[in-house]
């Protein structure tokens, strides 16, 4: 099925059903902005954006950031702040709910979310579009100049984590991807058609960029994890105490 103005609205439907009034409810409502989000972006970013089928199991920040980084390739493009806050704060509710069972989501914010969804959506169709239409008419050649450009972007503006080995992985990576900008550069210049080397350098800037996003990814889970922990830590050193005193 192909992405369209209706994309995802079954889950609207299922959120617009809820009773925010009821935590179980808002809890639940937190997945289903989740499942609306999430699958707006997978069939933007496979259909529209040649991305990989794969983002339909990263999470939520990775799809984002890798649709982002194809649409910063568009002249002109405007990337308003406010639909990068939509993400990451319907993220954090996510793992909130997810690592804590007595997590309750704000039912403002949840509703915010949701008068958000629609306007947001029609924004990335059409940037997704204007993209998809640019790519249309490229040729073979400047399609592998293109994407192998958007690669090697993606790496060289990634930030460096503060964790390790997430930080010198990606230090490492920053490394080699000089390499093939150089030799990028050499290619525009150099001949019109497809060369094996190009192949070879589009191969490679795409492994990069995939390695790099893996890391970064890992380090957040590992925050993720360790955040999870104090929050136990703390949650049990709290009930000792009240224990005590009682």
């Amino acid at each position: 099925m192909s992405v369209h103005s209706g994309t995802g609205q079954q889950y609207l439907m299922t959120f617009d059903s809820l009773d925010l009034d009821q935590e179980p409810e808002r809890r639940t409502a937190v997945y289903v902005l989740e499942e609306f989000y999430g699958i707006v972006m997978y069939r933007i970013g496979v259909e529209k954006l040649n991305l990989h089928a794969e983002l339909k199991s990263k999470n939520l920040s990775t799809q984002w950031n890798r649709i982002i980084n194809r649409l910063e390739a568009l002249d002109g493009f405007d990337f308003p702040d406010e639909y990068n806050g939509i993400i990451q704060k319907l993220k954090s509710f996510r793992n909130n709910v997810a690592h804590d069972y007595t997590y309750d989501p704000p039912k403002e914010h949840l509703a915010e979310l949701r008068r958000d969804a629609v306007r947001w959506r029609a924004w990335l169709i059409e940037q997704s579009e204007r993209y998809d239409e640019i790519h249309r008419e490229l040729n073979a050649r400047e399609t592998l100049l293109k994407l192998s450009d958007e690669s090697i972007n993606f790496v060289e503006d990634a930030r460096i984590p503060d964790r390790e080995p997430f930080s010198q992985d990606v230090k490492s990576a920053k490394g080699d991807i000089e390499d093939l900008r150089d030799d990028l550069d050499q290619i525009k210049t150099e001949t019109s058609e497809i060369t094996p080397e190009l192949v070879r350098l589009f191969s490679e800037a795409k492994n990069l960029e995939n390695f790099v996003s893996t890391s970064l990814e890992g380090e957040a889970a590992v925050d993720i994890h360790i955040e999870t922990e104090v929050d136990r830590i703390m949650e049990e050193k709290a009930f000792r105490r009240q224990m005590e005193d009682s």
